[in-house]
């Protein structure tokens, strides 16, 4: 794993979101209940860099579901653990897009 990513960011089945998974908590699904990892993969994303033309920072961990969630807007979104997404604690990370 590169310096600077943050492995254990696990796929969910049950709402095909990408999850954190290393609290002791699975974090509350959209889909009802929490969050299923069962048959992901381990995957890693940048916690460190810097953003560039093929990069956008500002995405954030939520705390009460453990998901991934845009931080540049003005509201934080609505979680499905209830309220909106709360983002205390998180990086800022830095997902990459393919060229297109």
């Amino acid at each position: 794993m590169p310096a600077g990513n943050q492995h254990d960011w696990k796929w969910c089945s049950k709402c095909q979101g990408l999850v954190f998974a290393g609290n002791p908590s699975a974090g509350a699904c959209p889909a009802g209940g929490d969050h299923t990892h069962v048959g992901s993969a381990d995957y890693s994303i940048a916690d460190d860099g810097i953003v560039t033309s093929t990069s956008q920072g500002n995405w954030r961990w939520c705390k009460k579901c453990q998901g991934l969630a845009y931080a540049g807007s003005p509201s934080p979104g609505p979680c499905p653990a209830g309220g909106t997404h709360n983002h205390a604690g998180s990086f800022d990370y830095i997902l990459f897009r393919d060229a297109v």
